[in-house]
């Protein structure tokens, strides 16, 4: 009998299982649990894949995985300690620094249009609203390379930490 879950999350699920983050097969009292974690895991796995791209939609996530938005979230939340979004601009982030930290540096407008920002003005405001020197109510100041290296890394320190 064929699945009706698509085959990349079913290689996702099943990547799941073999790093022992899934049990092969979960008692009935721990078939929720083992749900909500591998949904969570699958849903940080698509996170990644897309870079954090502003493009990314919770919604067709949820629909995707068969589970209402509200539901992945909190499964989201309570595998990782933080919500989708923190994660997904976290990721965006580390992207970007890995990006930019190239030699030779490519264009400010090229990594804006990889993580789905129409224009190079978006990602630069993203960024002063990430890195320090931001000012409430200010005009941002256009980040430098460093600033951005500077939020990637407190961004990779804390997923380490989770």
């Amino acid at each position: 009998m064929k699945s009706s879950r698509p085959s990349f999350i079913q290689n996702i699920e099943n990547d799941a299982r073999d790093e022992g983050r899934v049990e092969a097969q979960p008692t009935a009292k721990k078939a929720e649990l083992v749900a909500g974690k591998d949904v969570a895991h699958i849903a940080r796995k698509m996170i990644r894949l897309s870079h954090g791209s502003t493009k990314l939609n919770f919604g067709a996530i949820a629909r995707e995985l068969g589970v209402e938005v509200r539901t992945l979230q909190r499964y989201f939340r309570e595998a990782f300690g933080l919500n989708m979004k923190q994660y997904t601009v976290q990721t965006r982030m580390e992207f970007a620094q890995r990006l930019l930290s190239q030699e030779p540096s490519p264009k400010v407008s090229f990594v804006a249009s990889r993580l789905g920002y129409e224009t190079d003005r978006g990602f630069l405001r993203f960024v002063a609203e990430r890195t320090e020197g931001h000012r409430s109510g200010a005009k941002p100041r256009k980040p430098t390379r460093r600033a951005v290296q500077l939020a990637s890394d407190e961004a990779l320190e804390f997923e380490r930490q989770v």
